[in-house]
């Protein structure tokens, strides 16, 4: 059994640097005029600045909230004096940091010339349950999970759930699931068909 294990680890915001990065640039972007007004000096304000605001610091502490909008919004409100006006900002912090981190993910594979491990057919072991590596298909080619270092694995869900559709006279397809290749488990290679 084989785990891909690179070199130099999947960028996460849970690397303090990454968070920091990434943070910095929004504070940028979002609060532009009151970091400039906070640090009226005439000079662009310096990142080690940005760091030390509260803003900077609320959203730090709280980044395990970032993924609910609505509950980082409500904490801000109520423990950190923020308000209501920066609803329209919050919102995006999930999914601006998400497309961030998707950059620095396209990034490390590049940078790394890290490739799939997987072959289409290989079974491979997700939280103690075998799947199948599914071929990627155009649909998923647009999505871009190779250059996010993911596969598709269908699992004996998905094909019992593909059987119930068409049973049912549907004609979609469930494909699988879509998992970073770290947290897969090449149980069973499969062999290359002869042509």
């Amino acid at each position: 059994m084989k785990l891909f294990n690179p070199e130099i680890p999947r960028p996460t915001l849970d690397n303090d640097e990454l968070r920091r990065e990434f943070l910095i640039g929004w504070l940028k972007t979002y609060y532009a005029d009151e970091l400039n007004e906070w640090y009226d000096d005439g000079d662009a304000i310096a990142d080690d600045d940005i760091v030390n605001i509260d803003y900077f610091k609320d959203l730090d502490e709280k980044y395990y909230l970032w993924s609910d909008g609505e509950g980082l919004m409500e904490n801000l409100i109520r423990y950190d004096g923020w308000h209501m006006s920066d609803w329209e900002n919050i919102q995006s912090l999930d999914f601006d940091s998400r497309d961030f981190l998707q950059a620095k993910v396209e990034e490390w594979i590049r940078t790394n010339n890290y490739s799939c491990p997987f072959k289409e057919g290989d079974k491979v072991k997700y939280r103690n349950e075998i799947g199948t590596i599914q071929p990627i298909t155009e649909d998923y080619e647009i999505r871009n999970y190779t250059n996010q270092g993911k596969s598709i694995v269908q699992f004996p869900k998905h094909i019992a759930e593909n059987e119930q559709l068409a049973k049912n006279g549907h004609s979609g397809y469930v494909k699988g699931q879509i998992i970073e290749w770290e947290k897969l488990e090449l149980v069973d290679e499969c062999e290359p068909s002869e042509s």
